[in-house]
């Protein structure tokens, strides 16, 4: 009996307490609090932080794509695919320079080693990737690079991205 008794008082506390608290006018239908302006803004909600916008995400996913293929082509000895995948106002030279360049090449391994970055102005959008690979040749010989790839699309909604320049060095072995 005392349970619920007590039971009865602590429902009746809470039922006071909850409807006790509400503002009504005087039809008694309940008046909702204005505010000035919202609580929290769209900037306060979401951090300004550029660096991870899923725009640059696909920037970059686009880049590397070009730099793979780029590499994949190298590795089965497509020149001609792979230098297609250079910029012609980069520094490629002719077709057969560049197929004399890697002629060497038995196998080709890339990686990104670190986070790209991504610059947009008027001339387009470029993306540098830092990466390292290492090139094991017809003689046997292993050499390793690293650097960056610095790739570019222009302006314009038809244009696709292209290796611009590979600012790369030899590690010492």
């Amino acid at each position: 009996m005392k349970k619920s008794i007590f039971t009865l008082l602590l429902a009746a506390g809470i039922f006071t307490v909850s409807c006790g608290d509400r503002k009504t006018n005087s039809d008694n239908e309940i008046q909702l609090e204005e505010r000035e302006g919202p609580v929290v803004e769209g900037k306060d909600m979401i951090p300004a932080d550029d660096s991870d916008s899923a725009q640059n995400k696909a920037e970059i996913v686009s880049a590397k794509q070009v730099v793979n293929k780029y590499f994949a082509a190298l590795d089965r000895g497509d020149f001609t695919e792979a230098y297609e995948q250079m910029s012609r106002s980069g520094d490629r030279g002719t077709a057969s320079e560049f197929a004399e360049e890697n002629a060497e090449i038995e196998t080709i391994t890339v990686s990104f080693t670190q986070d790209a970055t991504v610059n947009t102005n008027a001339n387009g959008t470029e993306v540098a990737l830092p990466l390292r690979y290492t090139v094991k040749t017809k003689n046997e010989n292993t050499e390793t690079y690293s650097g960056s790839a610095i790739v570019l699309k222009a302006s314009g909604e038809d244009s696709d991205y292209q290796i611009l320049k590979m600012n790369i060095t030899r590690e010492d072995s």
